[in-house]
């Protein structure tokens, strides 16, 4: 993400937050590393598999757990 992004977020680069779905097959990744530079955009992404498993598509809404 980008600073912009953390500071609105209240997260900072190299913390660990928890990403939760939503939907019919919830799922929460546990331990995702922030990652924060002037380059990058907000985004997660997460294999084929997990992707599957939790009904997840391109341009999902998830949610950060502190």
């Amino acid at each position: 993400m980008s600073p912009q992004d953390a500071i609105r977020l209240n997260v900072t680069n190299g913390q660990k937050v928890n990403v939760c779905s939503s939907g019919e097959r919830q799922l929460t990744f546990n331990e995702v590393v922030v990652g924060g530079h002037e380059d990058f955009a907000l985004g997660l992404h997460i294999d084929t598999e997990e992707a599957n498993a939790t009904g997840l598509k391109n341009g999902s809404h998830v949610t950060l757990a502190y």
